[in-house]
């Protein structure tokens, strides 16, 4: 929960300078573009992390379930544990 403050504060200070970075070192023909350059980049970072986050999550649920519910069975994959999970 702390993490998540501290993040929330850590971009609260960043995404107001990278604007005016942009502002500031852009002519104003070429801003649009920039800014939608800066923000479209955010936002497959944004993709990525979700992507890259639940594959890993994914990856690793299958130890947790065989550490701490044996008795739930030994499951191979990801997908069998999301097929018990939807049954």
């Amino acid at each position: 929960m702390a993490w998540s403050a501290f993040n929330g504060v850590g971009l609260a200070f960043v995404l107001p300078c990278a604007q005016s970075l942009v502002a500031d070192y852009y002519a104003p023909a070429v801003r649009g573009r920039a800014f939608g350059f800066v923000f479209t980049m955010a936002a497959l970072g944004a993709l990525l992390h979700a992507c890259i986050y639940t594959r890993i999550h994914l990856t690793l649920l299958p130890m947790y379930v065989r550490s701490n519910y044996s008795q739930l069975g030994d499951f191979k994959s990801s997908n069998e544990i999301l097929s018990w999970a939807a049954s």
